[in-house]
């Protein structure tokens, strides 16, 4: 699994809520989710339909990141839409390299490919493998883009 019990994960295009609330099950009592998401609907009606205690549902673009640590997170959950509706997806890739832990993973749904163009871009002095989800015909497809550590005694 790519998520852990204990991480700490950002969910990029919480929609209403249902992937930010299965991560939280991931994760479990010591880890925690923090979900973002442009819509005030969408954040509206995930806060009163899930609750989990670990999880922080916020309405906002990446700006919302300002005040996280560089490597807050173990993981980080991007939507395709979620980008899309950012004011400058270049930004928001920015800010979730920085955020990201090393070694972590960013997980990207939505886009084509082993390295989709429409994955956030991964700055010059980030070394990343990529791998492609099988995924049940008709379904999003999914990449996951980990961080490949400078010191490979981090692994």
């Amino acid at each position: 699994s790519h998520v852990r019990p204990g991480q700490r994960v950002l969910v990029m295009g919480a929609g209403t809520g249902a992937i930010p609330d299965l991560v939280a099950r991931w994760t479990g009592p010591h880890g925690g989710v923090v979900a973002l998401e442009h819509d005030h609907e969408s954040v509206r009606f995930a806060r009163r339909r899930y609750a989990p205690p670990s999880t922080s549902l916020e309405r906002g673009g990446p700006e919302l990141l300002a005040g996280e640590l560089p490597g807050a997170f173990d993981a980080v959950i991007v939507d395709q839409t979620y980008l899309f509706a950012c004011e400058s997806a270049s930004t928001a890739g920015d800010e979730i390299w920085r955020v990201v832990t090393e070694p972590g993973k960013v997980i990207h749904m939505g886009g084509g490919g082993d390295h989709p163009a429409s994955a956030p871009r991964v700055p010059e002095d980030i070394a990343v493998r990529c791998e492609r989800v099988e995924t049940p015909h008709g379904t999003v497809p999914i990449s996951v883009l980990s961080r490949i550590p400078e010191d490979p005694d981090r692994l």
